[in-house]
């Protein structure tokens, strides 16, 4: 029996309720049946090319991170659809994905049709969807729009009565995607999913990393609010993963209301148990405003869908636009809540008042687009991602979340630990002690207090800075970015209240009485620029806080350690200041950000130590990082290990040892500068400068660089070591063809349908016959056997032994010498890696000379000094890190013994040679299997004519013995599609059943079955609608089925059955 609690209150006539499932609950539902998660993926020939890398990669990780808690189906669709379920294994299912190829048209019909064939095969259960395309539907498009919505219909009929829960994902991306089809799909399931708009190819595997955690994370418990009469209200989903979600309800409906966990009855039906009564809901105001704001958001959402529909009238349109200004009224009303609550409350809600004002703003601007009629694709797609917002975030929201839950004991410790410090200081005397100090740091600029000032307020000093961040850095903060440190010095508490004033500035206001005193009410926020104040999570946003003393856009601090007493309330307060640093939110806090933040920034400071002023700031934040190294044991202890296998083990080198070189090397320095490092760790210093600078490099492509797959990377070696292609590839491809050229090609085209192997082997099974023995006579005097030596496969030149003169002059690839010219190319690699070295080598070398003094940081000679002197080390260098671009392809390299060091001339030497001689040799090999397929088309082409044409039954076995599944069916296929074909039903059998009188005539292998079985085989979709169409009166419907049970759907449309 689960305890399900429930808090409500009143907005604009509705109830919001928040049920709070326990602890019970969520482990007996963990216990049922693994989820189904089908990926629906377009692979239509517009998705050739980079599109369809990026998605095959996204799938690829999408797989990975669910598939030991997902039964996966995979589903391709183009102008057909084909249902593959990956339960083969993790490695042979990512395999299996990396091999598909884009053809065709996109046909959503035929994709939705194919969903529901598996829902309906499936036991209910809980079951994801995402749904892939970059286009719209282009199969008929005129007339097939209509029935893409029916099959639509059809489909949310199937979620319904076929699934416990359900939700679809979509992604769309490029402008032409029809974004208000993929909105539609997303509320096709029993749960709203999310549609995401992506406009760029690069940005998919960002945007399934998402759907990664919607789709990992998510737990559903579905349940019904019933009346005191027992009268079904309404069912709900809870996500039970935060153990409480929002509903809604009429205010009518309001009265006496009773919660019945549905899921919970199907456990105890499952288990044999009986249930013990129902719940009543408990009335709590205490979390008012989170709730309020969250079902505003909730409500944007499902206004969306409204929008985007063209037929939505302008009296409609009105009514969303009165209903949204009374949610923008209602969200001041909770500013104005949120300004009376305690400070680390306050701070805490900031970013959801924040977020909604933003989303409300947005939503007026689109809005106006739908009443002018300019609602384009690019809009409808925006206001979808706008409107599916919060559940796109949900991933780290959650982390975000139970984090700041966790820490809100912290911080009112902290206020408690604060007060018992400062209530212990004789500040007069501090004031004695510290003269100097008190004017070595000043005073902060907005209070004029000094250090010893802040403390009798509990406050400490902090060096102003500005920062940046992505969304990544709510869980790593490696990610902030330092982009400057400024002079002025600010109080925490100063900054805190500073980022409060900015974000909840007003934009107008009146006066009014309230409790008899006129006070001004607050408006609304400064926002839809939020982004303005703190730069949001985009690290190349322009955001200001507050000016400093120069005028200077502060957007963040770091207390200091100024002197012991100081630093006892300054690594106090520290925690909300890197929290709000991290995840705009104070009480996003994490000790990682201790061991991190600080550091970056000094890192920044020691890129420019050329003044007195810059070295006295460093040393401030020196002071800083060496009390928090001297606090905190396991920085050294982390720290030591990786240190000493740096520059022996490549593994020790990559992101998962080392997230950031910056903070590596900030963590040696202090290490250095406390005397943990022993001399023999000093000893090599130039190779851990070598390999530290090649792993920055590898980390940071440039950018016209970064889509670049692996071919594309051979391309552009092809064209940086020049390859003479008359020379090297030409040439050879000429004299191949020449010596594999068929003898006599009407004779060799022909060799395997001139002998008639069926009829032997049905002798030898005894089931001959003189009939059977004079055709086989026939046959034989007409088409006799063949001399094997003609049916030999032709030999590659380059393997056998042949001394036949050439005609051509080709050059041996084996013979380079690994000379590089000056190309364009070659120009135009080196140019592109200059703002690498710039702003992350040179910067890099500034933190190394910390460590090693005598390293030389001239930007003219950085390479020469690192040792690499010759163009082939540069190449070798650059080459390898775009190849390993990725940590992943990096730690394959490194497993498979793959890796150069581009520091010694040997290595790089013999790898540009090597590179050479594979680039080459891959060419021509795939030039010589181009000519040799075209050889096998014409061959199987012939065949599969004689096939069709052929009226000898004998013979037409015969002529598919040996064929596969795979590829050459394809070949008969379409022979069946000829209305004209002889023996129709007799070969369409050979084909479904792969056999004939009992002879396996297929040559697929396939490991589950014995030799001797068959393989059940049917045409697709589109290719049975054209064999049914062409030879539809040569059977009746029965026949049919019985000859491809698998349509008998279609044969019943067909039929008007």
């Amino acid at each position: 029996m689960f305890d399900i609690t429930s808090n409500y209150h009143i907005i604009d006539n509705t109830a919001c309720i928040t049920l709070t499932v326990t602890h019970e609950t969520k482990a007996s539902k963990i216990a049922t049946k693994k989820p189904l998660s089908i990926i629906m993926l377009d692979i239509s020939g517009s998705m050739s090319g980079a599109a369809l890398r990026n998605a095959v990669s996204a799938v690829q990780s999408l797989v990975r991170n669910i598939y030991e808690e997902n039964e996966l189906i995979l589903i391709t669709y183009n102008h057909e659809a084909t249902a593959i379920p990956l339960g083969m294994g993790l490695e042979n299912a990512v395999e299996y994905i990396g091999s598909l190829k884009a053809f065709g048209s996109t046909n959503f019909v035929i994709a939705f049709q194919e969903l529901e064939d598996i829902i309906n095969q499936t036991e209910i259960r809980d079951i994801r969807i995402i749904f892939f395309t970059d286009g719209q539907d282009t199969h008929d498009n005129t007339r097939n729009q209509t029935k893409v919505r029916s099959e639509l219909a059809n489909l949310k009929k199937v979620l319904d009565s076929k699934t416990l829960t359900s939700s679809i994902h979509t992604i769309g991306f490029t402008e032409e995607h029809d974004a208000r089809l993929l909105s539609e799909i997303t509320l096709a399931g029993k749960t709203q999913g999310t549609f995401q708009y992506v406009k760029e190819a690069k940005d998919i595997p960002n945007t399934m990393e998402i759907v990664t955690s919607l789709v990992a994370d998510a737990v559903f418990v579905s349940a019904k609010l019933l009346d005191s009469q027992n009268v079904e209200i309404q069912k709900v989903f809870l996500e039970i993963e935060d153990q409480n979600d929002l509903i809604e309800i009429k205010e009518n409906q309001n009265t006496d209301m009773v919660i019945d966990n549905e899921q919970e009855k199907q456990d105890e039906k499952d288990q044999g148990r009986s249930r013990n009564g129902t719940h009543r809901s408990n009335v709590s105001d205490k979390k008012q405003i989170i709730h309020s704001l969250r079902f505003i958001s909730d409500q944007l959402s499902k206004l969306t869908a409204t929008i985007i529909d063209p037929k939505t009238s302008r009296d409609e349109l009105e009514k969303i636009r009165a209903t949204v200004f009374t949610f923008d009224e209602k969200t001041n009303e909770l500013s104005l809540l949120v300004m009376k609550l305690r400070n680390f409350q306050k701070k805490k809600m900031m970013p959801e008042i924040a977020a909604v004002k933003k989303h409300i703003a947005d939503f007026h601007e689109v809005l106006s687009s739908a009443f002018n009629r300019t609602l384009n694709n690019d809009i409808i797609a925006r206001l979808n991602a706008m409107a599916y917002r919060r559940i796109t975030k949900q991933g780290l929201r959650k982390k975000l979340d139970k984090r700041m839950e966790a820490n809100v004991k912290l911080f009112e410790d902290i206020e408690k630990k604060v007060e018992q410090i400062t209530d212990n200081y004789d500040f007069e005397e501090m004031k004695e002690k510290y003269k100097e100090q008190i004017e070595e740091f000043g005073t902060c600029f907005l209070s004029c207090r000094n250090w010893i000032e802040c403390l009798e307020d509990g406050d400490c000093l902090c060096l102003s800075l500005d920062v940046g961040r992505s969304e990544s850095s709510i869980a790593d903060p490696t990610q902030v970015v330092i982009k400057k440190i400024y002079s002025s010095m600010i109080s925490a508490e100063s900054f805190l209240q500073s980022v409060e004033y900015s974000l909840f500035s007003t934009t107008g206001g009146k006066e009014e009485k309230v409790d008899g005193e006129e006070k001004k009410q607050i408006r609304g926020l400064s926002v839809p620029n939020a982004e303005t104040v703190h730069g949001g999570f985009d690290k190349s946003v322009a955001a200001k806080v507050i000016s400093g003393q120069s005028r200077e856009s502060i957007t963040g601090a770091l207390p200091l350690f100024i002197s012991p007493e100081h630093w006892r309330i300054a690594q106090l307060r520290m925690k909300g200041i890197l929290g709000w640093t991290a995840t705009l939110d104070v009480m996003g806090y994490t000790f990682a950000q201790v061991k991190s933040i600080p550091f970056l920034v000094l890192a920044k400071s020691a890129e420019s130590l050329n003044t007195q002023f810059e070295q006295k700031q460093f040393k401030m934040i020196l002071d800083t990082c060496l009390a928090i190294y001297k606090s905190t044991a396991s920085i050294f202890q982390d720290f030591l290990p990786v240190f000493q296998k740096y520059t022996l083990d490549p593994f020790a080198r990559t992101i998962d040892s080392v997230p950031n070189n910056f903070i590596f090397l900030m963590h040696a320095y202090c290490a250095k500068q406390n005397g943990d490092l022993k001399q023999e760790l000093l000893d090599n210093l130039f190779k851990f400068t070598q390999y530290v600078s090649e792993e920055e490099i590898r980390r940071h492509k440039p950018f016209q660089f970064r889509e670049l797959d692996s071919s594309q990377i051979d391309d552009l070696m092809w064209k940086i070591l020049d390859i003479d292609e008359d020379l090297y590839i030409n040439n050879h491809i000429l004299d191949f063809k020449e010596k594999n050229k068929p003898k006599n090609p009407e004779k060799e085209i022909s060799t395997s349908f001139e002998e008639n192997q069926i009829i032997s082997v049905l002798k030898s099974r005894k089931n001959w016959t003189q009939q059977d023995l004079d055709l086989y006579n026939k046959l034989h005097n007409i088409h006799p056997q063949t001399n094997q030596e003609d049916d030999e496969k032709p030999k590659n030149s380059e393997n056998s032994g042949e001394k036949e003169n050439q005609k051509y002059s080709i050059q041996n690839p084996e013979e380079f010498n690994g000379d590089i010219k000056s190309t364009q190319h070659l120009d135009t690699l080196f140019k592109q890696y200059v703002p690498v070295f710039q702003f992350k080598i040179k910067p890099l070398m500034n933190s190394i000379s910390l460590i090693d003094p005598t390293i030389q940081k001239e930007n003219s000679t950085l390479l020469a000094n690192l040792g690499i002197k010759t163009t082939q080390q540069k190449v070798t260098l650059l080459i390898q890190c775009l190849k390993h671009g990725k940590n992943s392809d990096r730690r394959e390299a490194i497993s498979n013994q793959a890796i150069v060091d581009p520091f010694s001339e040997k290595e790089s030497m013999d790898f540009i040679k090597k590179t050479f001689v594979d680039l080459v040799q891959k060419k021509r090999r795939s030039l010589e299997n181009e000519y040799l397929q075209s050889l096998q088309r014409q061959k199987l082409g012939f065949q599969a004519g004689n096939w069709g044409a052929t009226h000898n039954i004998y013979e037409a076995a015969g002529i598919l013995l040996g064929a596969y599944q795979g590829s050459n069916f394809d070949y008969y296929i379409r022979q069946l599609q000829d209305e004209k074909c002889p023996l129709f039903v007799e070969k369409f059998k050979m084909l479904t059943t792969g056999q004939f009188r009992g002879i396996k005539l297929i040559a697929d292998k396939i490991k589950s079955l014995d030799k001797d079985d068959f393989v059940i085989w049917s045409p697709s979709k589109i290719n049975f609608h054209r064999i049914l169409k062409m030879n539809k009166d040569l059977l009746s419907a029965d026949e049919w089925k019985e000859l491809c049970p698998k349509w008998s759907r279609i044969i019943d449309i067909d039929f008007n059955l």
